[in-house]
């Protein structure tokens, strides 16, 4: 279970505004795999539901040799305080981290593929992952 990054400049931030007409400038291609998934949208994304996504291509698939790139990283802390605290008293505990995302920024990559398995397969499985995504996205391809 990922529990966040081992250094931080601050322990805890601002939540940050998402800024919605952003689009990433650079990530929009595969850099290191044959297929991949691409965000369409900005939103915020778990630390849960990025595992859970690689937990799915990873069952799906069942390759020993496929590598999964995951390109984004969580390292903003959110906090929450306790139900039962009254107001006041500082910024409470960090409860989960999360990944701000602009749409064009390729999240997943698959390298190393079984050139055995057919393409059906593989889109098959990526579309069960991305369901597991608050955000839309969709399946890219390395042109060569």
């Amino acid at each position: 279970m990922f529990i966040g990054p081992k250094k931080l400049k601050f322990k805890k931030y601002h939540k940050q505004k998402l800024n919605y007409l952003r689009c990433e400038k650079s990530g929009f291609v595969n850099k290191f795999g044959l297929i991949g998934i691409q965000a369409c949208e900005n939103k915020r994304l778990t630390t849960y539901q990025l595992e859970a996504v690689r937990r799915a291509i990873r069952r799906g698939l069942r390759d020993k040799e496929m590598k999964i790139k995951i390109n984004v990283f969580p390292f903003f802390g959110r906090t929450k305080k306790p139900v039962s605290s009254r107001m006041g008293k500082g910024k409470g505990k960090h409860s989960h981290w999360e990944a701000n995302v602009h749409s064009g920024k390729v999240l997943f990559e698959l390298c190393n593929l079984d050139p055995d398995e057919s393409n059906i397969v593989r889109e098959r499985v990526l579309n069960m992952a991305i369901k597991k995504l608050s955000l839309q996205s969709r399946i890219i391809r390395l042109k060569f």
